[in-house]
């Protein structure tokens, strides 16, 4: 307990694991108890946060389950903050029209459903359902957990960075809206547009923005992140629909909004002006300078798509065989005779394939993971791409340009670098 008090004075993170009563103080003192079912009876579990069956379950809690929750929590303040702040941004700019009187541009029953109806599903699928990698690759390159560890999936550059874009979007809804919409143009049937009308397409406009804004950063995708993302827009349309045959202010408004050209120009207009900027500075991110967990997830998306079966991406007991048969001396060995020929090397072996290249993103669905897990590789491809990982359990693969143009090329040692 004095050693991780110690510790913990240098500001790190400690984590102890015990499992005996002579370890509670230490799990007590730790940031993080873990307690281990053993033949010194229950009391570490007990006095722990998390409490395991076997020693060996623990890189599993730290490497899966931990990342997991990690990235769930961030992503779920991070949006929280961020869609409150760009749909209601536009009640400050409003103000400034209105002589500050205090007059509301939504719809006052709509606001009250905003946190919870319109915009609270798609953040709580995210938060239980999404994992940026699956556990399959977790396992096989337990470095990937550095992204949590260094903090850079919470931290004050991240809240930051989401609220400039929270700013960025509230602007395009707000002006995009009143440019395109004015007050006095006439519709259809000969009546002209008004207050309600302008706050109905902001915040039509809103809501579809930040839902899509939660579909864009989701990774892993599930039956219940569908429903909870697109359902969230059904709703709203429904809530909108029954506000509009209420007799009051908003009497009408959703059959005039709705009959309105400026209102579905601006609804595809405003959605491309806020996500271009944003998808071209991925893209070029992601070309140039992708991260380590980044590099995986594209790898993994593009061998199944190369292999086009699933079954193709099961690491375990596959790779312990082709360890066994092929050692990191052999492979160097088999390098240095592919550099020198290209052909007689690759018949006596395995020629690695190119890295693949990146896109903007790569998702994967509920049923890859399963479907990795199914059965073992039987195609040559599989083969060739499991012997293209590196052999150090703990080897990161290359996240620098440099790196990444060796191992275009296909050399082996590339991923070593």
């Amino acid at each position: 307990a004095k050693v991780v008090s110690l510790l913990r004075q240098t500001g790190a993170k400690c984590l102890a694991i015990g499992d005996g009563a002579n370890d509670v103080s230490m799990i007590q003192v730790a940031n993080v108890g873990v307690g281990i079912y053993g033949e010194e009876g229950t009391s570490a579990a007990r006095a722990s946060d998390y409490a395991l069956q076997e020693f060996q379950h623990l890189p599993r809690l730290l490497t899966i389950h931990g990342r997991y929750n990690a990235l769930r929590n961030a992503q779920l303040i991070l949006y929280s903050f961020y869609k409150n702040a760009a749909v209601f941004l536009c009640q400050i700019y409003f103000s400034f029209v209105n002589g500050f009187s205090a007059q509301n541009l939504y719809n006052d029953f709509l606001i009250v459903v905003f946190n919870i109806f319109l915009t609270s599903l798609a953040p709580f699928a995210n938060a239980c359902f999404e994992k940026d990698l699956p556990e399959v690759v977790l396992e096989r390159f337990p470095r990937a957990y550095r992204r949590c560890q260094s903090g850079g999936l919470f931290s004050v550059k991240e809240l930051l960075l989401w609220m400039a874009l929270a700013l960025y979007h509230s602007i395009i809804i707000f002006y995009g809206t009143v440019l395109m919409i004015s007050d006095g143009d006439i519709l259809p049937n000969g009546q002209v547009v008004g207050l309600r009308v302008l706050g109905a397409t902001c915040l039509a406009v809103g809501i579809t923005i930040v839902t899509l804004q939660s579909a864009r950063v989701t990774c892993y995708w599930t039956l219940i992140t569908h429903l909870c993302t697109w359902g969230s827009l059904a709703v709203f349309v429904l809530l909108w629909f029954i506000t509009s045959l209420v007799n009051g202010a908003d009497y009408f408004v959703f059959q005039k909004t709705l009959s309105s050209f400026g209102f579905w120009g601006w609804l595809f207009i405003g959605i491309v002006l806020a996500f271009l900027p944003d998808l071209v500075y991925t893209h070029v991110r992601l070309s140039v300078t992708p991260q380590d967990w980044e590099v995986l997830r594209e790898w993994y998306h593009q061998e199944r798509k190369n292999l086009k079966q699933p079954e193709g991406l099961s690491f375990s007991p596959f790779e312990d065989e082709l360890e066994e048969q092929h050692s990191p001396r052999q492979m160097d060995t088999f390098q240095r005779s592919y550099d020198a020929n290209p052909s007689t090397a690759a018949a006596g072996g395995y020629v690695p394939p190119p890295f693949p290249s990146f896109s903007t993103h790569a998702d994967f669905s509920s049923e890859d993971e399963d479907d990795a897990h199914s059965a073992r590789p039987t195609s040559p491809l599989s083969a060739a791409a499991v012997a293209a990982m590196p052999h150090n359990e703990f080897a990161e693969p290359p996240s620098s340009p440099t790196a990444a143009a060796r191992a275009r090329s296909g050399s082996w040692s590339s991923w070593k670098a």
